[in-house]
């Protein structure tokens, strides 16, 4: 059974049909006579009768909330996404439930949203992961459309039908976007997905609408891409070859540093650096290896992040873009393995991500994993403008060595 709150408001109301089609469909309402007058087919309850029905192995599909688009104090939010939301959780979980998720809008996501709903959001969320760790999931969503649109997307409306998927399109390559029936799709795997206890993160997912890799944020990406190369190979080059010499000067070994990492579909590519490291440090996450194997002049291009300069030719070569999920090495299993039950690894790897200037590395591979997956979920032109801005500007300071 799939019980689904919220069914009255502008998602709910087109989820109501296509969900009935897929299981026995419950609507919790605060006006139950309203609910059945435009949804005759279904179950209607309200809140305080929620707790009499059969709730085993039921999964919650939590949309009732007080948006954005209402005007109130902190407490009037909290009362309805904290509050609220914590009522339905602690009826299903005693109840025998076998899932809730809760759906947030990625407003929630952004910590300097401290508008009375993105704080109201953020602490339901984390009440809900506190009181239900093993079976509760945040879902986050951009805007939502459907046959018609609402908010910012109105506009949309006065197109001809024929225009709109490419309008959409176009849009999605510079906002994240979701369908309802992309939403559908996620919220039916969700709620079929098996359990995920051994992942801290587990409780936090992301959706929207995929970015083709044939469209206008590709070709841009590519492009923008290859410039790069060429204005390190034409800027930098002089500096690339100081920086040779200097590491020969340094310490003995080679000036460059190759290494097999493991790259887009999990193939196994080689990336390039110049070598930070004594020559004979062991191969391991950067992570494991001791401060002490860092070479002077390492510790002065990993600073400047000047060592990452070859993986220009990765670039060129096409193994790497500049921004995407860092490559690991084929040792982090571990890694490997969260990424790819997130369907990460279907990304090309880049220089840098949104977890590297997050000050996220791969010392914690939940956590870095989600960060992927929610770079993966939301990316767009936009947003790969921002984060090589924000490297250039000094975001993120790469792996950490370990203090032994």
């Amino acid at each position: 059974m799939i019980v689904l709150t919220g069914a009255t408001g502008f998602v709910g109301s087109q989820l109501v049909r296509q969900l009935g089609a897929q299981a026995e469909l419950l609507l919790v309402s605060r006006d139950p006579e309203a609910a059945r007058r435009r949804f005759a087919e279904a179950a209607v309850c309200d809140y305080a009768t929620l707790s009499g029905h059969d709730l085993t192995g039921a999964v919650i599909i939590h949309l009732a909330a007080r948006n954005n688009d209402r005007v109130g104090t902190i407490e009037e939010f909290r009362a309805g996404n904290v509050d609220g939301l914590l009522e339905v959780a602690a009826i299903a979980k005693a109840g025998g439930a076998a899932r809730f998720i809760n759906l947030c809008s990625t407003h929630a996501l952004d910590t300097e949203h401290t508008d009375p709903y993105g704080l109201s959001k953020r602490e339901g969320a984390r009440a809900l992961t506190a009181l239900w760790p093993d079976g509760a999931i945040n879902l986050y969503v951009p805007a939502i459309y459907g046959n018609d649109f609402r908010g910012r997307l109105a506009v949309l409306n006065r197109l001809p039908a024929v225009l709109k998927p490419l309008a959409i399109g176009l849009l999605r390559q510079v906002k994240p976007m979701i369908s309802i029936n992309r939403l559908l799709a996620v919220l039916l795997e969700l709620a079929a997905e098996p359990d995920l206890s051994d992942d801290p993160w587990k409780s936090e997912r992301y959706a929207a609408d995929p970015v083709k890799d044939i469209g206008i944020s590709s070709v841009v990406k590519r492009t923008v891409d290859l410039l790069a190369v060429l204005a390190v190979v034409v800027l930098l080059g002089w500096l690339m070859i100081i920086v040779a010499l200097y590491i020969r000067f340094d310490s003995k070994g080679p000036a460059i540093f190759a290494q097999q990492r493991v790259g887009r579909d999990g193939r196994i590519f080689t990336c390039y650096k110049f070598r930070t490291m004594t020559l004979g440090t062991a191969h391991a996450a950067t992570h494991d290896v001791s401060a002490a194997s860092v070479t002077v002049a390492g510790r002065f291009l990993r600073r400047t992040k000047i060592d990452e300069l070859p993986q220009v030719v990765n670039v060129l070569m096409n193994d790497m873009s500049l921004v995407g999920p860092r490559p690991c090495l084929p040792m982090q299993t571990e890694l490997i393995a969260r990424r790819r039950a997130r369907g990460i690894l279907r990304l090309k790897p880049g220089i840098t991500g949104l977890a590297q200037i997050n000050e996220i590395d791969m010392s914690d591979p939940a956590r870095l994993a989600a960060w992927d997956d929610r770079y993966g979920a939301f990316q767009t032109l936009s947003g790969y403008i921002v984060i090589l801005i924000r490297t250039v500007l000094g975001g993120g300071s790469g792996d950490r060595v370990s203090s032994y």
